[in-house]
């Protein structure tokens, strides 16, 4: 053989095996909005410094989609991981149906460092990994059946809109399926009031896509499969000046009748329940993550005690207050190799370090969402 072309060709052979050693491999993820901050935050510690980020919005916490690009810490292994959150029952779906949904590219990330405020990304995908606020027995995807692994615990409040009176204070199963199943119920049945017959409580909240919504309606009795009633209020200069039933509505390819739609997302529920409802004759009710559920009150709406129970840490770990489910980090069992490797690493790092709840530290345990709620020890 020409000693030119030899040398060519080991050249080339060199190349292609650098390329192969460094080349990038990519991990979706999709899911439930509710633990966005902390698989987020758990990312930027599985990865080595150095890393490059960008996400939408202001901040990663809150950030709908974002991606990193970097080297997995302890590894010589080069990863991008691309997240999109939507809802943890649409996760559970688009994983288990392999639905495409979408990311921002690999060709928005910066040079160096993590840059806010990066637009929507439209790059259609399928997701590997869902983050979910359920077992996925209870969503309407039960299979194929995903590997499961619990990694945290995820609490939830009940909230009544701004300008609530001092009776609309607690909420029960009894008076939830009341509110839920026919779109409301009298003020008189929270407050235990005559005058407050002609007032009512009104249902709001988020549309099936939302495992905050299967969690509440699983741990209310209302059903998780329940056909509910909420409203969908008209806002302006932060008041509700009409609502209506939810309009029917489809939600990945799935068709929900009149009134049982709602948010996709839990900000556009902060909005309505820091609005006044004095056009109504009454107020709202809902379910909110912490985070939202932070926002709203900061925004004049009221927290709501479950069952008499406030909430609070310790009343969640020790089984007081049982408004509460696992978050799981879910996986198709095909998921092999590198993409496997981090999966799993992501799912030790959240579990052990960066769940706002952490299973080690829960005194009580369920077998399902809205289960039993048994001691540990």
């Amino acid at each position: 053989m020409n000693p030119l072309k030899s040398l060519f060709l080991v050249g080339v052979a060199t190349v292609s095996l650098s390329s192969a050693a460094h080349a990038q491999t990519e991990l979706r993820l999709t899911g439930s909005t509710a633990f966005r901050s902390a698989t987020h935050t758990a990312i930027t510690k599985i990865l080595a410094p150095g890393y490059r980020a960008t996400h939408v919005g202001s901040t990663l916490g809150s950030a709908g989609q974002a991606t990193f690009s970097g080297t997995l810490l302890g590894t010589t292994e080069e990863v991008v991981i691309k997240t999109s959150w939507s809802g943890s029952v649409g996760g559970v779906q688009t994983v288990s149906q392999n639905i495409d949904v979408n990311f921002i590219p690999v060709s928005a990330l910066p040079g160096s460092g993590t840059t806010t405020g990066a637009a929507a990304g439209t790059e259609a995908g399928k997701p590997d990994v869902a983050m979910t606020d359920n077992f996925q027995a209870a969503t309407p995807f039960p299979s194929p059946v995903l590997v499961d692994k619990p990694v945290g615990v995820v609490p939830f409040k009940w909230v009544a809109s701004k300008g609530a009176p001092a009776g609309l204070s607690n909420i029960n199963p009894q008076l939830a399926q009341a509110v839920f199943g026919a779109g409301s119920a009298a003020l008189s049945l929270f407050t235990g009031l005559a005058a407050d017959e002609g007032m009512k409580v009104f249902a709001t909240g988020r549309d099936p896509d939302s495992g905050t919504r299967l969690t509440t309606f699983a741990e209310s009795g209302v059903g998780v499969n329940a056909v509910v009633v909420q409203y969908q209020p008209t806002v302006s200069s932060g008041a509700v000046t009409a609502h209506v039933p939810w309009p029917e509505t489809v939600v990945n390819g799935i068709t929900f009748r009149t009134g049982n739609g709602g948010y996709s997302s839990g900000g556009s529920l902060v909005t309505t329940m820091g609005a006044t409802t004095a056009a109504l004759s009454g107020y709202y009710v809902s379910y909110m993550g912490l985070s939202d559920a932070t926002s709203a009150i900061a925004a004049g709406a009221k927290e709501l005690t479950y069952t008499g129970v406030l909430y609070s840490l310790d009343n969640v770990k020790n089984g007081l207050y049982t408004f509460w489910c696992y978050e799981h980090l879910m996986y198709k069992s095909s998921l092999t190799g590198v993409k496997k490797t981090v999966a799993d690493t992501l799912a030790t790092q959240i579990e052990t370090v960066d769940a706002p709840i952490k299973l080690s530290d829960m005194r009580v345990s369920r077998e399902a969402d809205g289960g039993l709620v048994t001691q540990k020890f």
